[in-house]
């Protein structure tokens, strides 16, 4: 009834849905563009073209920077010392816990190079090859991360930022932080066994 028509309220409300809807699909029709790799002026075409070092010190940054970086301190460190909602990845929709087990699921996608059908070698094939027990260790944090991750109390605006110091909530949030830095720092030793900068902040 919230939008039935020919009411002011409810018009606007059918206007401003319909615009907030053409704009969303707008945007995945971009997205889905900027991926093509059939598409000249997309980020995957231009990839293909990096040599072999190039692109690899790339699939690692990012992998490093998304889990040490984006989703340790940008997201869950910072909202935790802020006790600040904003810092999260979803404040609306509140689905910021579902964003970190995502994100770390696509990270173990590129490590593995499972895709569901799509198998292909991930970069665990090449860290194996250079240093097997880093190849293991990788694995051991990955595992450790995901399941600090899934520890943490939700949902986290309302059971995780307010937790005090000391309270197993605020301690599940600080485990998943050491994990994912860990995580991300194992992967900078690999690059570095690799000949591959992987940048980390301090």
């Amino acid at each position: 009834t919230d939008y039935l028509p020919n009411q002011p309220n409810n018009d606007r409300r059918r206007a401003y849905l319909k615009l907030a809807a053409d704009m969303l699909v707008d945007d995945l029709h971009y997205l889905v563009e900027s991926w093509d790799p059939k598409s000249r002026n997309s980020y995957a075409a231009a990839f293909r073209l990096l040599n072999q070092r190039e692109a690899l010190g790339r699939i690692m940054n990012g992998v490093a920077q998304l889990a040490g970086q984006e989703l340790a301190i940008n997201r869950l460190a910072t909202a935790l010392d802020a006790k600040d909602r904003a810092q999260l990845t979803s404040r609306f929709s509140a689905t910021s816990y579902q964003d970190f087990v995502f994100a770390l699921r696509g990270v173990r996608n590129v490590w593995t190079g499972d895709f569901g059908d799509d198998a292909r070698p991930g970069l665990s094939v090449i860290v194996n090859r250079v240093d097997p027990a880093l190849a293991q260790r990788i694995v051991h944090a990955l595992n450790n991360a995901e399941e600090s991750i899934a520890l943490l109390q939700i949902p986290l605006e309302r059971e995780t930022l307010p937790a005090a110091p000391n309270s197993a909530a605020r301690q599940d949030a600080e485990r998943a932080i050491a994990d994912l830095k860990r995580f991300a720092s194992l992967i900078r030793d690999a690059g570095t066994k690799m000949g591959v900068a992987v940048y980390l902040p301090n």
